[in-house]
């Protein structure tokens, strides 16, 4: 789905994607705010703080239990542990809480992580307005921008995606109780200090958000299926979306129930390569999973080879190098997990290895180093390719 670049936001893992927190403060300069039209801006305003690494002793050792983890290297990642976000540069042996000063993220998708030194946090701002910060020293000083929405800021899905530290997109759902747009799409070219309104969608669904290039980018949802077998993509920035027709999400096993559904959004690999994770329906549920594939920018898409699953929409993926994955098929009453790779986009898959212990997320950053999450959070290591995780 993504290229290789390091703010590719398909490079990152096919994981969902968490939230913030911090301690310790100061205030660089004041922060003033403007809005005019269409745009929402406000001058940043730095807080700078010193890093504490590994101080809390259940940020040491096997802890903590994380909802999120992302690592750019064997030392260098990110992680998420209810409303703080930690950084480490030792292999999460220790971990630092990077938060700005009583920020929280607005939900678990409301933060990116573009490098082991840049990532970007939504928050709720006064009067209903979102508040953007943005590091690019790993979390020691944060910037603060705020984007004011034509609605109220609710707590549902908030996804970024950047192409690099300057360019990206915002997609902010609003409170559903109000009579107003409840979802929106913003546009930054200068790293988050000021957002230009895209398109107010009304209520349609959007499940996630994901640019390959300036001009080019899918969104996954956006329909009555509740967003499971839609996808849409864009030419021209995010102004104006067209449905990706692709056969086999639109058969039906009867009136309602979709045969193929998209669990996860698209991950590209350059730019004609793209694949999306799917959920494949055996009777009336849903048993296998695979991968929907292009070769050609999208013009025609195929089903790679699928594999039987327990619970196909617990399927995880990794993505490696061009076209490689590594993909995690959760087995049946919590046995473990059995990892797969494929070096052809997903037509056919390759026994890797397993593990014993259920996991929630995997990362992996070659065919054998590679990261996951057990059930409970604590994060585990393999360097063989799966057959053997450790704590530390």
């Amino acid at each position: 789905m993504k290229s290789k670049g390091m703010f590719r936001a398909g490079s990152v893992v096919l994981v969902a994607s968490a939230v913030i927190m911090l301690s310790g403060c100061g205030v660089a300069s004041a922060a003033s705010s403007q809005q005019n039209g269409q745009h929402a801006t406000q001058k940043g305003r730095a807080v700078a703080r010193t890093r504490t690494a590994g101080t809390p002793s259940m940020h040491n050792g096997k802890g903590p239990h994380l909802l999120y983890l992302k690592m750019f290297s064997q030392h260098d990642g990110w992680g998420v542990h209810y409303g703080t976000v930690l950084h480490t540069v030792d292999g999460w042996r220790t971990w630092a809480e990077v938060n700005p000063p009583g920020v929280h993220p607005i939900s678990n998708h409301a933060v990116y992580f573009g490098s082991p030194q840049h990532a970007w946090l939504a928050a709720k701002g006064k009067h209903h307005s979102l508040a953007i910060w943005y590091t690019h020293d790993g979390g020691v000083r944060w910037r603060k921008y705020t984007v004011i929405p034509p609605f109220a800021v609710g707590s549902g899905g908030t996804f970024f995606s950047f192409l690099s530290s300057k360019d990206g997109w915002l997609l902010v759902n609003g409170i559903q109780a109000l009579a107003a747009a409840p979802e929106a799409l913003y546009r930054t070219s200068d790293g988050g200090q000021r957002w230009i309104l895209v398109r107010d969608y009304g209520w349609q669904n959007i499940m996630d958000i994901r640019f390959l290039t300036n001009r080019v980018g899918y969104e996954r949802g956006g329909d009555a299926n509740g967003g499971m077998g839609s996808l849409f993509y864009t030419h021209d920035g995010g102004w104006s979306w067209s449905p990706v027709r692709i056969p086999v999400l639109s058969q039906k096993i009867d009136s309602k129930l979709p045969k193929v559904v998209l669990t996860q959004g698209p991950v590209f690999f350059g730019s004609q390569y793209v694949v999306v994770p799917v959920a494949y329906a055996v009777g009336m549920n849903f048993r296998r999973a695979g991968l929907l594939r292009t070769v050609n920018g999208g013009r025609t898409w195929t089903l790679g080879s699928t594999k039987s699953a327990p619970d196909s929409f617990g399927v995880m993926f990794s993505l490696l190098s061009q076209n490689a994955l590594i993909m995690g098929v959760p087995l049946p009453v919590n046995h473990g997990v059995t990892f797969f790779i494929s070096r052809d986009l997903g037509r056919n898959w390759t026994y890797l290895g397993r593990t014993e212990e259920p996991v929630s997320s995997i990362q992996f950053l070659s065919p054998t180093l590679g990261w996951a999450l057990t059930s409970n959070g604590l994060p585990v290591i393999t360097k063989d390719g799966g057959s053997k995780w450790n704590a530390g």
